[in-house]
């Protein structure tokens, strides 16, 4: 009588774990909804201060470098000093930036990726636009 012998995982299957394994565990849904009870009144809108603009990329980093910091206990005055995302293209804001950031983190995908908009004719727009068509 032969015993059965058990194959190791597939290494396809691993990989997906690994790539699981690279999100950000600290931003979390309990740190997103500090962020959000703690949005700066500049933030609520699509006009704000064009002082310390940022850009997405340079904003994200601000934003993850204060959650390791504070995680949960994160106040309006520390959003506050983070300043501004820049993206007038999609007039984008502040809040569309952290949810990008919230999204490429708990995917493992760089926030230059990941592009959230409030209609989803331009979403397509934003392609044909890319692509020159």
């Amino acid at each position: 009588m032969t015993k059965a012998i058990k194959k190791p995982a597939a290494p396809k299957a691993k990989a997906i774990v690994q790539k699981k394994q690279s999100a950000s565990p600290s931003f979390s849904k309990a740190v997103l909804k500090a962020i959000l009870a703690n949005i700066p009144q500049e933030w609520r809108g699509t006009t704000f201060k064009n002082s310390a603009l940022l850009g997405r990329e340079k904003f994200a980093s601000k934003i993850l470098s204060l959650i390791a910091r504070k995680g949960v206990k994160i106040t309006e005055q520390d959003l506050v000093k983070v300043g501004n995302a820049e993206d007038y293209l999609r007039v984008s804001s502040n809040v569309s930036s952290v949810l990008e950031c919230y999204l490429a983190s708990q995917r493992g995908r760089d926030i230059s990726k990941v592009f959230t908009f409030s209609s989803k004719t331009m979403a397509i727009v934003s392609v044909m636009l890319a692509s020159g068509r």
